[in-house]
């Protein structure tokens, strides 16, 4: 009373004597009371009694824990439902992707003719499917067709299976080429060492004629020219055999072996095949060295043509060199062998198709489907999602443990706290005894784990 000299107190003792704020002093109890603050602090005369048993200052201290608890424990809540409402944003937002980019994808597949159900009835599980157990592959570059492979793919998915094609041969000798390349370069740049009679050296025309009848005049074992009837004489016989002599015939005679064998040649190509039967992926390429080819053999031909154009001009005139180059063949002959040995690769890879063929069918399908996926994903930007995706799982994760924590700690304050305090009955049987009357309780309300203080009868 020292500490409050404006307080008031009226207490009756058991003998009948009455205490007051003016005699308390004469008696020698020892009376403690609440004090104001503590009761403006645990008490709420209009709702729940907040910790009123908790008379220790160490439960006191565990209160306040447990306010500090559930208060986090809210804010925690709080973050938990936001990071669980942008998942849910975040799986509508996939939804939405999976459906469309397996629709348009369906649509291709369809546009390609193919007659595999899965793909016509192509949907956003086996899109999800195919991203999850292969998004490593997907997001690589390599898994992207570029425009001319993709068509190759798409055409070589159709599901018509066509025959095997026999493969083309060419027996060619480069060498023998390389031979007579050679001896024409020979024959041109050929000299005759004879007493030639200048008018025929002078007139080419003229002289093949005059060689023609001195050989006629020799065969016919003539004395007269067959031409004009005058007699030949011995020293115009001579003349003419002295020019004609046994270089020139032999010249002449190696021109005419030269030629003839220009004319036997002819690459020994057997016939190509007919575009159609190929399947459709391998046309273009087969049909670019298909006419590779008849270019290198049109080629072919136009430099044997040169080089029997250079003969007919040295046997014209064969006692002068001829001053033009004689056309390689080598090359030539080498892009016609690799041109063919090109086709023949396209036709074995038809074939391995037709040996093969629904295997083949699948690793084109499958090459296709990763393309068209990892396109959807592209456009999406797919990595950037899943990325903001995993670090939403992640916080939530880390926000569920750290509420359940939270939870658990609360509800192991609780326990304590309530395991601490006296049972209503005995509470409101010493209290009644203390006050003299009972419509004063307390009530517990387990909805809010507190004790309310109630008046009058009703509980």
């Amino acid at each position: 009373m020292d500490h409050f000299p404006d307080s008031k107190a009226k207490i009756t003792l058991s003998d009948g004597m009455e205490l007051n704020e003016t005699n308390i002093h004469l008696s020698d109890l020892n009376i403690k009371v609440f004090n104001q603050a503590f009761i403006d602090k645990n008490i709420d005369w209009k709702g729940k009694l907040n910790s009123i048993l908790y008379v220790s200052e160490e439960k006191i201290e565990t209160k306040n824990e447990l306010d500090e608890t559930k208060k986090k424990c809210k804010e925690k809540k709080a973050k938990h439902d936001e990071i669980s409402l942008k998942i849910d944003q975040k799986k509508d937002e996939k939804e939405k992707f999976l459906k469309s980019s397996a629709k348009s994808i369906k649509t291709i597949f369809q546009a390609i003719e193919t007659t595999d159900q899965r793909f016509l009835s192509y949907n956003k599980a086996h899109f999800e499917k195919l991203i999850g157990s292969e998004y490593e592959v997907l997001s690589s570059k390599e898994v992207f067709l570029d425009k001319e492979e993709f068509n190759r793919i798409k055409n070589a998915i159709k599901p018509q299976q066509k025959s095997e094609i026999n493969t083309i041969t060419v027996e060619v000798n480069t060498q023998i080429y390389i031979g007579a390349e050679a001896s024409i370069k020979e024959i041109i740049e050929a000299s005759v060492v004879s007493k030639a009679i200048n008018r025929l050296l002078e007139f080419p025309k003229l002289n093949e004629w005059v060689s023609q009848g001195l050989e006629l005049h020799k065969t016919l074992d003539s004395e007269t020219c067959e031409y004009c009837g005058s007699t030949i004489s011995d020293e115009r016989l001579q003349q003419l055999e002295e020019h004609f002599n046994k270089d020139y015939e032999s010249l002449i005679t190696r021109i005419h072996k030269a030629t003839s064998w220009i004319d036997s040649q002819e690459l020994p190509v057997t016939s190509l095949p007919n575009s159609d039967e190929f399947y459709e992926e391998f046309l273009a390429s087969y049909n670019e060295k298909h006419d590779k080819l008849i270019e290198y053999h049109r080629k072919y031909k136009k430099v044997l043509e040169q080089w029997k154009s250079i003969l007919t001009k040295k046997l014209q005139n064969p006692f002068r060199k001829i001053e033009e180059s004689v056309s390689s063949v080598e090359d030539l002959l080498s892009n016609i062998m690799n041109t063919v040995n090109g086709i023949n690769k396209v036709i074995g890879a038809h074939n391995l198709k037709t040996q093969n063929f629904e295997k083949h069918l699948s690793v084109n399908k499958k090459r296709l489907e990763r393309h068209l996926v990892a396109e959807q994903m592209k456009t999406f930007n797919f990595s950037k999602f899943k990325v903001e995706s995993d670090s939403l799982s992640k916080d939530f994760k880390e926000a569920s443990q750290k509420l359940t924590e939270l939870k658990i700690k609360e509800s192991s304050l609780e326990k304590e706290l309530l395991n601490e305090a006296i049972a209503v009955e005995e509470f409101n049987e010493n209290i009644h005894k203390f006050l003299g009357r009972n419509d004063l309780s307390l009530y517990f309300d387990t909805k809010h784990k507190g004790y309310k203080i109630v008046r009058g009868s009703n509980t």
